[in-house]
């Protein structure tokens, strides 16, 4: 599927009101579709917003741009992006034209959340605690899983839960309880962590222990993307660059170092999209931190490979649970912001995310092969 050339265009739009016209016409959006960005106020957004945090005494208002040029599993997406940072819209969106627009990406079937219960001063090894809670464990999974179904809830089913014992040199032994769940359309932290205060009191009641804390975990492993693209040689792409962009791949697989800052080329994207659809990027960052760093060093999330006919195939895998509701998600405007991307499902939006990721990734490299970061900035700061 070829990316609207309307849409492609909108760079050459002067002002932000062409920009809102040009996308009106070519996405169908109706012209009041625009009012909470036109009509709103400060006043009238403070207001709007004096509950969702603490202390409220104003907003802080941040660029909301589009990425064009994208085409996600067959859908054409243009993407809101809240950044303060300059290219990083025009990188994103200059990667997926050189990409032809197309993006492939899989999501994880379910949207499987981790919560953990803690038990210090148990009185036993790890190994016992390990066994001993095994069998009232197993009983108060089903019946917390009874509830849930006379509930008929819609997320936050509970799958199942195990026992691991730790081991402390001033706190002695302890014993940790994993619980997993399907949390929906949610990103799933207060869902998990309410399953985990009901099952701490009931299994602390069991075998006589008091729980120390339940809480949900941001490593979720389980709720895994991977995005993929290819970039061929073109008129405006040379094999030189593509074999350019494959060797500062192959730096930050040997330095951690590096990795570092080349990972953080991934979630430029991401998060300027997690913004534009108020997400907990925090929840995103640490996640994303816990993949690159699974093995004990930093690595890039990033892979890419120079097939024999000169194209660049890249692939960005890493976990990422994102969410349509639930949270900061009714803010008005992250509403518009999926509205406008055509995304409305959390898993849609993950696939938006990790494909801005990768292409976000690849416009980095790209500019430092070629004119490097600083003049890219210097250059596009001077329109």
């Amino acid at each position: 599927m070829e990316p609207s050339k309307k849409i492609l265009r909108l760079h050459r739009l002067s002002t932000p009101a062409a920009r809102r016209e040009a996308l009106s016409e070519a996405c169908g959006l109706p012209r009041d579709a625009w009012k909470l960005i036109t009509d709103m106020s400060v006043a009238e957004w403070t207001a709007e917003l004096d509950t969702l945090i603490e202390n409220v005494v104003g907003v802080f208002p941040m660029p909301l741009g589009v990425a064009t040029g994208f085409v996600v599993n067959g859908v054409e997406r243009v993407v809101p992006m809240v950044t303060e940072e300059r290219t990083i819209i025009a990188g994103a969106s200059k990667a997926a034209k050189l990409a032809g627009g197309e993006f492939r990406v899989e999501v994880s079937e379910r949207p499987i959340t981790r919560g953990h219960v803690y038990f210090t001063g148990i009185g036993m090894g790890p190994g016992e605690a390990v066994e001993k809670s095994a069998g009232p464990l197993t009983d108060v999974v089903d019946a917390i899983r009874r509830r849930q179904e006379s509930e008929k809830r819609r997320s936050g089913h509970l799958i199942d839960a195990w026992a691991v014992g730790l081991e402390h040199p001033d706190e002695g032994p302890m014993l940790k309880i994993v619980l997993r769940a399907d949390v929906g359309e949610t990103m799933g932290a207060n869902a998990i962590t309410r399953l985990g205060e009901e099952l701490a009191e009931r299994l602390g009641e069991a075998l006589g222990l008091k729980p120390d804390a339940a809480i949900c975990c941001n490593d979720v492993p389980e709720r895994n993307v991977k995005a993929f693209a290819t970039w061929r040689p073109s008129p405006d792409l040379s094999p030189e660059q593509l074999r350019r962009v494959m060797k500062l791949q192959a730096v930050a697989e040997a330095d951690p170092e590096r990795a570092v800052t080349h990972n953080k080329g991934v979630m430029n994207g991401i998060d300027a999209v997690c913004l534009a659809t108020c997400q907990d990027f925090r929840a995103v960052e640490i996640g994303a931190a816990a993949d690159a760093y699974r093995d004990g060093a930093c690595r890039p999330l990033t892979a890419y490979t120079l097939q024999a006919d000169g194209t660049l195939a890249g692939k960005l895998e890493l976990q990422l649970g994102l969410a349509a509701r639930g949270g900061a998600t009714a803010h008005p405007m992250a509403a518009f912001c999926r509205s406008l991307m055509r995304a409305e499902k959390a898993k849609d939006i993950i696939a938006v995310a990790a494909a801005v990721g990768l292409a976000q990734n690849f416009a980095a490299l790209f500019s430092l092969t070629n004119e490097g970061i600083v003049a890219a900035h210097a250059k596009l700061k001077k329109k």
